[in-house]
């Protein structure tokens, strides 16, 4: 009997959240959902000759590397004309996650700060005629969104009391 009774207790508690859960969304902040372009998990090399090609236009390009190879420069374009301009660190000693990706973030409809993409640096080096990085991984998402899911305004739930009321009496429970 008190399996039962702890059943009921837990589908009510998830049916409650369920119910609420959405209620609680900032309707001008809901986030637009975006198709994902790239998503590329090997190694790959780019060069101060050979940059990144993205999609929707976009390439990221070595500037240059300091000269003990430690400081990445890198150019974010789009359609040709530089749009965002980062330093990356992969190869200093004992790099963090953040010191090794790059990542380019713009609004998109309602959702503020997106990361479209990010890009992670395995190592750096410098040369006597040119820069090199190794990219582990790529992912782009579009910076075009297309509002499934989105919330233009609230949506009316009934009042957490008579929802508990009425799930309470479903399970033959009284109030």
């Amino acid at each position: 009997m008190k399996i039962i009774c702890i059943t009921q207790a837990m589908l009510i508690c998830l049916v409650i959240s369920a119910i609420l859960m959405p209620c609680m969304a900032e309707p001008n902040n809901a986030p637009s959902t975006t198709d994902t372009l790239i998503e590329a998990y090997y190694d790959q090399t780019i060069t101060t000759d050979n940059p990144l090609e993205l999609a929707e236009g976009y390439v990221l390009q070595i500037n240059h590397i300091n000269i003990d190879g430690i400081k990445v420069y890198l150019d974010l374009l789009k359609n040709g004309k530089v749009v965002d301009s980062k330093i990356v660190s992969p190869s200093k000693d004992n790099p963090t996650e953040e010191d090794k990706i790059y990542r380019y973030k713009k609004d998109i409809g309602n959702s503020k700060n997106v990361t479209l993409i990010e890009i992670h640096f395995k190592n750096s080096f410098r040369g006597s005629d040119r820069g090199l990085g190794t990219i582990s991984s790529v992912m782009q998402i579009s910076e075009k969104p297309n509002n499934v899911g989105k919330i233009d305004e609230p949506v009316e739930r009934p009042a957490p009391e008579s929802l508990l009321e009425s799930i309470r009496a479903r399970l033959g429970h009284p109030a």
